[in-house]
């Protein structure tokens, strides 16, 4: 069972930046690129580094992780450059009364 959580107020995020909330004991990735919100797990797949710490957005679609320079498309969690093999985790994002919301499970209902 899964159900939205709040997570930060949308302006808090910048266009083009990445920020890591925790839900559920979660840690989520957040990016807004053009205006829209989307959320990604935050760990890079690859090397367990932190997209937050060391992650940039680039070509206005994809996270490429600086610790070993995967990439990732950022609406699909697609790996889009190795060395990383393993899609990164993708979370439904909504924003609602200016309030970013994404969709977690909920332990006690797993």
């Amino acid at each position: 069972m899964s159900e939205f959580k709040r997570a930060i107020a949308n302006s808090e995020l910048d266009e083009g930046s990445i920020l890591a909330v925790r839900i559920n004991g979660e840690r989520i990735a957040l990016y807004k690129i053009a205006g829209e919100v989307y959320g990604t797990s935050e760990m890079c797949s690859h090397s367990d580094c932190s997209l937050e710490d060391f992650g940039k957005v680039v070509e206005n679609d994809q996270v490429e992780c600086i610790c070993h320079g995967a990439r990732f498309r950022i609406k699909t969690g697609e790996v889009t450059r190795l060395p990383a093999e393993v899609p990164l985790k993708t979370y439904s994002v909504k924003i609602d009364n200016d309030e970013v919301w994404v969709r977690v499970p909920d332990p006690a209902k797993t």
